[in-house]
């Protein structure tokens, strides 16, 4: 697909959080093209103001009323994209804040027609670009990545005689940790060469999840996706995911970071 020329292309990236979302569907795609010399800006989902000069707006699963009210009536852009990256309408109920949030009737609505009056829909995984083409026929899949730079990381080794297990997460995602507590444990217990490092939770999220063991530590969450990345230090990354709707929507990109 041939891009625009630079002239004409002004985006406005109109981002929902300071997270990984935001890192990998806002500021990767932002920072890309203005390598490339485009014009591009970057702002929070509340700032309208900076939309008004863009001639694209790409807002990420926006879904509150006055967000929402805002996109729907936007005409002074020449093209909308709608991105989102989770399966909104199947948050697991185990994750109490988010599902308490995206399961309201009206919030549902609101992103059902956001996706409907955009031009475009950009979705994170095959599985959401499906559920989302119910709601508009020009639906893309657009990947997650990362920066280059990651490929020349040195990644110090924990220790010599230790093999270091990981797992890495965020409050939504430590729902997954229990799968794979028994098996950790009774490796630990099998064998001292093995150490277990969970990076993004507090130490009693982690005992919680069933792995209050010798041989486990825990490192709560650090801002930004590359400082964070830069806190692995895993012999073998572990990520289990159940599975659930919610889950099955979603892009690997757990492969995608231990792939690094």
């Amino acid at each position: 697909m041939l891009l625009p020329k630079h002239e004409d292309f002004k985006i406005f990236f109109w981002h929902a959080d300071d997270g990984g979302s935001s890192f990998y569907r806002m500021k990767m795609p932002d920072l890309g093209l203005k390598v490339l010399a485009y014009n591009n800006t970057y702002g929070h989902v509340n700032l309208f103001y900076s939309c008004a000069h863009s001639a694209t707006i790409v807002g990420q699963r926006i879904s509150e009323d006055t967000p929402s009210e805002h996109w729907q009536k936007m005409e002074y852009v020449k093209k909308k994209v709608y991105d989102i990256d989770d399966d909104l309408f199947n948050l697991d109920k185990q994750f109490h804040e988010g599902h308490a949030f995206y399961s309201r009737s009206d919030i549902q609505a609101n992103i059902i027609k956001n996706a409907q009056v955009s031009d475009v829909v950009t979705a994170a995984s095959p599985a959401l670009a499906e559920i989302m083409s119910k709601y508009n026929s020009n639906v893309q899949y657009i990947p997650n990545g990362l920066p280059a730079e990651v490929l020349t990381w040195d990644v110090p080794k924990y220790k010599e005689d230790k093999i270091l297990l990981g797992w890495a997460g965020t409050p939504s995602s430590k729902l997954e940790l229990p799968l794979i507590a028994e098996p950790v444990k009774r490796l630990l217990e099998k064998s001292d060469k093995f150490e277990m490092h969970c990076v993004g939770l507090i130490p009693d999220e982690v005992i919680v999840a069933g792995l209050g063991v010798k041989g486990v530590m825990a490192t709560s969450w650090v801002s930004g996706t590359l400082p964070y990345l830069k806190m692995i230090n895993f012999d073998i990354w572990l990520a289990p995911y159940r599975d659930t709707p919610f889950n099955n929507a979603k892009f690997p990109t757990k492969a995608l970071e231990a792939a690094f």
